[in-house]
């Protein structure tokens, strides 16, 4: 079985309606649960003075207006750009909620594979 990620752009980072990153690119991909409900998860990178909270639950805008509330956390020892960025693994808690498109926003042709 080949899992893979999808690109996402342009999206947007809330905490309490407040924003805490825009204008961000990202992966996210999913499994299939029992039920055959999804279980979504991804990751993106941020700037070095952005650090999410594990326990907070953030709001997830993607650049087609598709939300979802997520739970992230800084991947320890995964820096980039010379250490300005760094990355953030999450997962979605519950679903993505779309604006009625069934893509969610996602680039499928810029599948990134799994290993």
């Amino acid at each position: 079985m080949q899992r893979h990620m999808d690109h996402f752009r342009d999206a947007k980072l809330l905490l309490d309606n407040q924003p805490i990153l825009e204008g961000f690119e990202g992966y996210i991909g999913s499994r299939e649960k029992s039920g055959r409900r999804k279980e979504w998860h991804g990751y993106f990178l941020a700037e070095a003075t952005v650090h999410l909270d594990p326990e907070q639950k953030y709001t997830l805008v993607l650049g087609d207006g598709t939300t979802a509330m997520i739970r992230g956390s800084d991947i320890a020892a995964c820096e980039a750009d010379g250490g300005t960025r760094h990355a953030v693994e999450f997962y979605v808690v519950g679903d993505l909620r779309g604006t009625g498109r069934r893509h969610h926003g996602l680039e499928h042709e810029a599948r990134r594979p799994l290993s």
